[in-house]
């Protein structure tokens, strides 16, 4: 599957380096204050907010501040959508569209597989270039 989307497989634990353990909270935007969630994140324990999504606004917290993070929210009163531990790439590399094209369809590939649990990447696709692609 890798040779025929264009990847290579390497051994195990050969990229790990790359990314770095999170805990990650996704909070529906609708209906909350985003300063008022990442404020209440962080008086928890989050490392990190993003508010700039569209959809959701994502806390980052060390894996271990996770849990008592979400318990926190909650307490609050914020809905929290999701929580989990996850890996988040150190870098990111842009792709243009025939790239951009190639990885998504290798995720695609990987994610059908039934031993595959979770696919993780650090390539980043332009605005324009996911619409193009996606489109």
């Amino acid at each position: 599957m890798f040779t025929k989307s264009g990847g290579q497989l390497a051994g195990s634990g050969a990229v790990a380096w790359q990314f770095e353990p999170r805990g990650l909270i996704a909070v529906p935007r609708a209906g909350v204050d985003a300063d008022e969630v990442a404020l209440t994140a962080i008086d928890a324990g989050a490392e990190d907010v993003d508010t700039d999504g569209d959809e959701s606004i994502d806390i980052y917290t060390s894996p271990g501040e996770l849990e008592a993070v979400r318990h926190a929210l909650e307490a609050a009163g914020v809905h929290v959508e999701s929580a989990e531990s996850t890996m988040v790439a150190k870098q990111t590399v842009e792709l243009d569209s025939s790239k951009a094209r190639q990885a998504l369809r290798l995720v695609e590939l990987l994610e059908d597989l039934d031993d595959v649990s979770r696919v993780t990447a650090n390539f980043d696709i332009p605005e324009d270039v996911y619409a193009e692609v996606a489109g």
